[in-house]
């Protein structure tokens, strides 16, 4: 455990219960804050954090760490203020990250009210390279990484790996074996990706950047974001009867709503509900000049609830009734 989270643990006077593989901190009876804070260790190299909680009475806590850690994690709710030297206030907004601490000091600071939820896996960088850097020399890539600096983005594969960690902790089914396993897959995930050649979006994280306009302002795109509407893209298009509602894609691909409609028009030249049309419609007239299916079944089939509306969209598009359509190319 790191000297920031004996002092963040004692200022929100949480007391340890050893469980099996684990230490949950919970609020003792004297304590206004509420929560939990879990941790596995399953060798000194490796930390895992799962921790959901309220500041009931606001404080600040100063970071002066003389080790190197390797951050990676999954804020999920929560914003975070913090002061480096020489640095203006910075903001930690809810968002998947990456950070290569390195002699890192400063001050953090909690806000009453204020409610944080996330899980992260911390990498003791010295104790790391000790155990493993014989066998797996490749973890240099890792250093190519900036010191100090938030990288909000991580490959999919990885938020799906502390996703999937969460849960399991929640449930208190994860094992040492298990979670070690799956922090060098997450390790090596980010590895694959840090020695490509191209594309690689950590080590072109100053350069690769787009801009969109909306109606009322410029939106900038992060890497991240980029990169989540290009697989909410691929997601529609592989369930493009049924696709999920952007409500649920923000939520799962950790986009606002507006970065998703405005970057995706952006980025495809149309928006996503004639996205989804068209494709809908495109394979309308598949099924129409190749198949004997009944309008009405091809309405259903492509989500319609009543076949005037079916009939009416592919009108508007094709300039022709289904039914006239059929009759001219069947």
């Amino acid at each position: 455990m790191t000297d920031y989270q004996k002092s963040f643990l004692e200022a929100m006077a949480f007391t340890r219960v050893l469980e099996p593989y684990r230490a949950r901190y919970t609020p003792d009876k004297t304590s206004l804050h509420r929560g939990y804070f879990i941790s596995y260790e399953p060798r000194p190299a490796f930390q895992l954090i799962v921790a959901n909680y309220k500041i009931a009475k606001p404080f600040t806590i100063h970071f002066n760490s003389k080790k190197p850690y390797l951050r990676i994690g999954l804020m999920e709710k929560g914003l975070s203020q913090y002061s480096m030297p020489k640095k203006q206030l910075k903001t930690f907004t809810p968002s998947p990250y990456i950070i290569y601490e390195k002699e890192a000091q400063g001050h953090q600071y909690f806000s009453l009210d204020s409610h944080y939820i996330g899980v992260e896996l911390i990498v003791d960088i010295d104790t790391f390279l000790r155990n493993y850097k014989d066998a797996f020399p490749e973890i240099e890539f890792l250093f190519s990484l900036k010191s100090n600096f938030i990288y909000y983005y991580l490959p999919l594969e990885v938020i799906d790996i502390l996703k999937r960690l969460k849960h399991l902790t929640l449930n208190n089914q994860l094992t040492n074996l298990y979670l070690e396993g799956q922090i060098l897959s997450s390790l090596g995930l980010l590895i694959q990706e840090l020695s490509s050649p191209d594309d690689n979006l950590y080590v072109n994280h100053f350069n690769y950047s787009a801009m969109v306009q909306s109606k009322r302002r410029m939106i900038h795109l992060s890497e991240q974001e980029i990169q989540s509407i290009k697989k909410i893209y691929a997601l529609i298009n592989a369930d493009i009867i049924n696709p999920p509602s952007v409500d649920v894609l923000c939520d799962r691909y950790y986009i606002g709503r507006q970065k998703l409609l405005t970057g995706f028009k952006r980025l495809y030249g149309q928006t996503m509900g004639k996205f989804i049309l068209d494709t809908k419609l495109s394979l309308a007239v598949k099924w129409l000049t190749t198949t004997d299916l009944s309008i009405q079944e091809i309405a259903f089939s492509l989500g319609y609830s009543h076949t005037s509306n079916f009939a009416k969209a592919f009108k508007k598009k094709y300039k022709k009734t289904p039914l006239q359509y059929r009759k001219q190319h069947h």
